[in-house]
């Protein structure tokens, strides 16, 4: 009998220091009583700090109505876990597969950063310390070009979504960046996307333009599963001021007065250089992000 899996989502249970746990549902073509799911997280690993790598097996829930019906759910307990930030972005890997009938069907390698954001009244957190967001256009789609943001101290980056291309994200996981994605206009390809970048370690949220704020699509954004995402509109405090769903706005300089009279974090979109001349009174912001590539 041939099975597949259709669905893999990961969520931080507890991020406890002494023992982290995360939760695994996975959604299978087909669930009998000879279906059987095993795998394993391994880590962690992190490209700017010695680590030593141990198997997590993954186990069922101890309760199991807990279980989503027409899924597996299984938990992973790590002791003394390594958490992801924009610093030292610890990685958990490893593969889950699918048995039927005592063999193996499929297969397929997950990859889990444990990290909590939030963004409320005292700004942005990252595992409960503040962080400011020092962004770039889309320029880490290498291990090279990764290295040299994240010496220049660079820890966001601002992407157009595009279907079927991760590749920002597989970098931004292994290499400690928080990414932005700007939205298409909506449809449900774009919804169902989104439900699995959401669950990378390295999304922050997304921008959307007016077509987004019609109908059900806001609502939509808001159901989609992870640690956020937040949800951004650009250039439209006073559209925005009675939907609970938009966390942040996002404006230029020339627009900040009117962007901070809404009363949401502001993500400002700068020339290279011009971040520099802040005023110091300025208020304080969500962060920058540079729109182009710095002159020689």
């Amino acid at each position: 009998m041939d099975n597949r899996i259709l669905d893999v989502q990961l969520e931080d249970h507890s991020l406890d220091p002494v023992s982290a746990e995360v939760r695994i549902l996975v959604r299978a073509e087909q669930l009998t009583p000879t279906t059987e799911v095993r795998g394993r997280l391994v880590g962690p690993s992190c490209p700017f700090a010695s680590t030593v790598e141990v198997a997590y097996p993954l186990r069922p829930l101890r309760r199991s109505e807990l279980s989503v019906p027409g899924t597996v759910a299984l938990r992973v307990v790590i002791p003394e876990a390594s958490l992801w930030d924009t610093q030292s972005p610890h990685l958990y890997v490893g593969p889950v597969e699918l048995w039927q009938d005592g063999r193996r069907c499929d297969r397929v390698e997950l990859r889990h950063g444990l990290r909590r954001l939030s963004l409320g009244p005292q700004g942005l957190r990252l595992n409960g310390r503040p962080l400011t967001l020092r962004g770039r256009s889309d320029e880490a789609r290498s291990q090279e070009q990764a290295l040299v943001l994240h010496d220049e101290r660079c820890n966001a980056l601002l992407v157009q979504l595009f279907p079927d291309d991760a590749t920002t994200w597989d970098v931004a996981d292994r290499f400690g960046f928080l990414v932005i994605g700007r939205l298409p206009l909506p449809n449900e390809e774009t919804v169902r996307r989104l439900q699995s970048l959401s669950c990378r370690p390295s999304c922050f949220g997304w921008i959307v333009g007016s077509e987004w704020l019609a109908g059900e699509w806001l609502s939509r954004l808001a159901q989609v599963k992870g640690s956020g995402p937040f949800v951004g509109v650009e250039g439209e405090p006073d559209a925005t001021k009675d939907l609970p769903n938009v966390q942040f706005v996002v404006g230029r300089r020339d627009q900040l007065p009117a962007l901070l009279r809404g009363g949401r974090p502001v993500l400002l979109i700068e020339e290279p250089g011009e971040r520099s001349n802040l005023p110091n009174n300025a208020p304080p912001l969500l962060g920058h992000v540079e729109s182009g590539t710095p002159s020689s």
